[in-house]
């Protein structure tokens, strides 16, 4: 588990559990439940609100940078050029994100940069040091 403090009177809390666990009856839920009454963290909860919760999946093993969505084929570092996250489109790039790919309509990221005015992304993909055209056609290395 972890907790962050993030004001005076806020924090975050977690709980990380392996989908690969192996007992198939742990409920993490529960564990969770059980995390918060540990006599550290329940003085510290005590009178407080939850204010958002949520989950979410956490590649342990790391992600592929070059998979795409089977529905519409668009791989991450289009949906992060769509997104405006220049960060992100470097360290796709990074992990060997492919700027060549295209969605099953044909377009590429850098396309998807293009239209959607993000210039800072599309400055993270032509810095990546290969050479992308603005259209559906696929991007050459230099």
């Amino acid at each position: 588990g972890f907790i962050y403090g993030l004001a005076p009177d806020r924090v975050s809390l977690g709980f990380v559990t392996g989908l690969d666990y192996q007992d198939p009856l742990f409920d993490p839920h529960m564990a969770f439940q059980r995390f918060k009454c540990h006599p550290l963290l329940s003085g510290l909860l005590a009178g407080g609100q939850l204010l958002r919760y949520g989950a979410k999946a956490l590649p342990e093993g790391g992600c592929d940078a070059t998979s795409s969505n089977p529905g519409n084929g668009a791989t991450a570092l289009i949906l992060t050029a769509e997104s405006n996250k220049p960060d992100l489109a470097r360290a796709l790039l990074e992990a060997n994100a492919d700027p060549n790919a295209q969605a099953n309509d044909g377009v590429t990221a850098l396309f998807k940069a293009a239209q959607k005015g993000f210039t800072d992304v599309a400055r993270a993909l032509v810095e990546d040091g290969r050479r992308c055209a603005t259209t559906r056609a696929s991007c050459t290395s230099r």
